[in-house]
């Protein structure tokens, strides 16, 4: 499985839901992000709290795919919708910008699932996710596409606490 994550928080509350039943590579693609600043504050909450659960939980990942931040990918995706605030049809276009790069990575890679943390939190539009996400999935293309994998938003107790950088807001410039 390839799973996008938007960060560390959201790892914690999705991880207990398929580490399981899945080989899980992670993929930190997040151009949405106000700055580099906040893009790198949640990668290093990230990469922090992977390097936590293999040393001292003994969960493994099969790779991390770390994206380069690129707002002007983000803002043409956007474009459109700029103008309108949080929860809008903004989002909807920057939710498919990250799933569509999530799923085309996971179809270069030969691989069979893919899913996203940001169906964890609850400030996020899950039906808008899962929409877009299905869509993906049955998309009409040579070779086998990757199947989209619904994760629960239904905070539960994460694997492992995370205690580091804990961002109070969806992270993007134009909320």
């Amino acid at each position: 499985m390839l799973l996008h994550t938007c960060c560390a928080i959201c790892l914690s509350e999705a991880l207990w839901q398929i580490k399981d039943s899945y080989d899980i590579s992670l993929f930190f693609y997040n151009p949405n992000l106000v700055d580099e600043e906040e893009y790198f504050k949640r990668l290093f909450a990230l990469k922090q709290y992977v390097d936590i659960l293999e040393n001292e939980h003994n969960i493994t990942f099969k790779s991390f795919i770390i994206m380069p931040y690129d707002k002007e990918e983000h803002n043409t995706a956007i474009a459109e919708h700029k103008h309108l605030s949080e929860k809008s049809q903004k989002c909807f276009c920057c939710y498919k910008l990250r799933l569509k790069k999530t799923f085309d990575y996971a179809k270069d890679l030969s691989l069979e699932t893919f899913a996203t943390t940001l169906q964890i939190s609850r400030h996020k539009n899950t039906a808008w996710l899962s929409e877009i996400g299905e869509n993906l999935s049955v998309q009409p293309k040579r070779g086998k596409s990757p199947k989209f994998i619904e994760l629960n938003n239904k905070l539960n107790k994460p694997i492992y606490q995370h205690t580091g950088y804990r961002q109070n807001f969806c992270g993007c410039q134009h909320r």
